[in-house]
């Protein structure tokens, strides 16, 4: 471009003309003054016909590019800036889906994992209980109990507090005028506690109860109180019943 006409209204603003030549660098004239006078027009009316003349011109006028005037903040952007910033909104939402996907991914594989582990330690309670030996796989524990080998069921202990209770009563000696108050059995331990006539009877019981090695083992001290006639006993003892 080596030289730039303004015509209509706002040509008529003092100092565009030099404003525009100073920022593009080409000289810059108003169009009315390079256009003869038109018979019966007056000059103030000549901007007014600003794109007739510009169209006039146009067809004897070298093409050129157009001169774009709108910098900084008021450039034009043009659409695929538009749709450049419109991507990077997209590509953030899509981020923020992805991240919050993981995370939530993330939280049902440890949740998942804590309740497994907590499942694998009740299995190897439970398997030590009633098997006898711990065991951790889902799988093995399901094929044995599969199996008929009665081996792999639970033990079935062959005494229990009734039958300890019957022995009990079974091997103490007829003089001896014995009345069991309590009788308490925990996994392990025994403890009864009695009525005999005096402190000698309450004596023997212990040596009659170390006798019952079916399901008595460790027979402890024996402790009392109480007078003739009326005596009171504990004792205890270590059960390992088959």
């Amino acid at each position: 471009m080596d030289r730039l006409w303004i015509a209509g209204d706002g040509a008529e603003l003092p100092g565009l003309a030099e404003w525009l030549s100073s920022r593009l660098g080409v000289p810059v004239e108003r169009l009315v003054d390079r256009i003869a006078p038109v018979p019966g027009v007056p000059p103030e009316a000549m901007p007014r016909f600003a794109r007739a003349i510009a169209i006039a011109l146009s067809a004897g006028a070298a093409r050129s590019r157009y001169v774009d005037l709108r910098k900084g903040e008021l450039r034009y952007r043009g659409d695929t800036a538009v749709l450049r910033s419109r991507y990077r909104m997209v590509a953030a939402g899509l981020a923020a889906l992805v991240a919050a996907w993981a995370f939530g991914s993330w939280s049902r594989c440890g949740s998942l994992d804590a309740e497994a582990h907590g499942q694998q330690q009740a299995l190897e309670r439970l398997t030590a209980d009633v098997m006898g030996r711990k065991q951790s796989d889902f799988e093995m524990v399901r094929r044995l109990l599969d199996k008929t080998d009665v081996a792999v069921e639970g033990p079935m202990p062959s005494s229990d507090v009734l039958d300890i209770l019957t022995e009990l009563s079974r091997r103490i000696p007829s003089d001896i005028r014995n009345s069991v108050t309590t009788l308490d059995i925990e996994p392990g331990k025994l403890t009864i506690n009695g009525l005999t006539r005096n402190a000698e009877e309450a004596a023997r019981i212990p040596k009659v109860l170390a006798e019952y090695t079916d399901c008595i083992r460790d027979v402890g001290t024996l402790s009392g109180s109480g007078s003739t006639g009326d005596y009171t006993y504990q004792i205890e003892a270590t059960t390992q019943c088959p």
